[in-house]
């Protein structure tokens, strides 16, 4: 009976501990906080993807010493009886405008001048010297027709050097490894053979790559027919 007393005591003390926790009050959950982004107007150092920018103006380069995607040139027409680039200078180069891109950022004018490779012509014809050579170039007229005369008084005198530099100069004057004496280059028509020296070096692409120029020896018709820019 004892035992009992005790039990129910116990029991009591229990119940009358647990009614007296306060009960756990849970919080809904609130929303995310998004937070705006700062204005970064005001930080120079942050340039749009198409502008180039610098630290400092000592870093900005001269227009004119831009990196070739970085500006376009206008392509000089085709003188229409040599078919080569008008303005073609002895130094076998040629002035072209060109103008910096959009976005890029440069001191100077924006529009400037820069040379590239032309072939120089003064008139003489691949066709006309190599008939000369084969039909009379025992008498040296060749080599008169090219400037050489020394070596054509040399050639008139010997028929040719006995014939063997006749066939010498027509292998030299095909190939177009044998030029004019002024340095020039022949006049070989629209669709021309370019000098056996240049189809041996490999095509080199320049400028802006979205419009690719090679060397003045590649096609002319796909010269004639490219756009006005490169």
């Amino acid at each position: 009976m004892e035992s009992c007393s005790w039990f129910l005591v116990i029991l009591t003390i229990t119940f009358l501990a647990a009614n007296s926790v306060a009960p756990t009050v849970v919080q809904p959950l609130s929303e995310p906080q998004t937070t705006l982004p700062t204005n970064t107007s005001t930080n120079s150092n942050i340039a749009s993807p198409s502008t180039q920018t610098y630290i400092n103006d000592e870093d900005v380069p001269d227009c004119v010493d831009l990196q070739p995607a970085q500006f376009v040139c206008q392509v000089p027409p085709l003188d229409s009886d040599t078919f080569e680039l008008e303005g073609c200078t002895p130094d076998d180069i040629v002035s072209v405008t060109c103008t910096a891109l959009v976005g890029v950022d440069c001191y100077g004018n924006t529009t400037f001048n820069k040379t590239i490779p032309c072939r120089y012509t003064n008139g003489y014809k691949l066709r006309t010297t190599l008939a000369l050579s084969i039909f009379l170039g025992f008498f040296g007229v060749d080599r008169f027709y090219l400037g050489y005369y020394s070596m054509g008084l040399l050639k008139l005198s010997t028929l040719g050097f006995f014939f063997i530099g006749q066939w010498v100069d027509i292998i030299l004057i095909a190939a177009q490894l044998l030029e004019p004496a002024d340095h020039s280059h022949y006049i070989v028509g629209y669709n021309g053979p370019s000098p056996i020296q240049d189809l041996l070096q490999p095509t080199v692409e320049t400028w802006d790559p979205h419009h690719v120029v090679t060397p003045w020896f590649f096609n002319k018709k796909q010269r004639s027919n490219s756009t006005d820019e490169f």
